[in-house]
């Protein structure tokens, strides 16, 4: 059975000169595997077949017996590394801290394991900011915010 040390360590050796950054791999019973990447510019189904094929040249699919799928973690999913943090700066996430309190707002840094999210609320009529820095350790989950509503091209 191939662990998910072998192939984080196989997968760092073949992205070190790539933007694609590891998100998750996950071995489930079976040996079903399931690689998790990304990239500042979006992963595209290259990116997923080059990390395939590497993949099923380094390891024998007939010796292991597994079942592999390369994807992006999508849209919905847990912001899980660093990466991720500085490729949605800007952007609107919902954070659920480990008190259960939950931050919706704009995501403006990250540096240090911390984070910064601008939280506007409207209290008595007027806008209130409130910028909350956060440690991700503090955190039991960062999720961005898709609101479909508010894109620009919306007629």
């Amino acid at each position: 059975m191939i662990t998910t040390e072998t192939i984080l360590s196989f997968l760092n050796k073949i992205l070190a000169d790539t933007d694609i950054f590891i998100v998750d791999v996950q071995v489930r019973p079976g040996n079903k595997i399931y690689i998790y990447i990304d990239s500042p510019a979006n992963v595209s189904i290259d990116d997923c077949v080059f990390v395939n094929r590497m993949f099923n040249e380094q390891f024998d699919r007939e010796t292991e017996d597994y079942a592999l799928e390369v994807s992006s973690p999508g849209l919905s999913a847990p912001l899980k590394v660093p990466q991720q943090y500085l490729k949605n700066m800007g952007k609107e996430v919902k954070v659920k801290t480990n008190e259960g309190m939950i931050i919706k707002g704009k995501l403006t840094a990250f540096e240090n394991n911390s984070i910064i999210v601008l939280e506007n609320r409207k209290i008595k009529g007027k806008v209130q900011t409130t910028e909350h820095n956060l440690n991700l350790n503090d955190l039991t989950e960062t999720r961005l915010e898709i609101n479909f509503l508010n894109n620009k091209n919306h007629k």
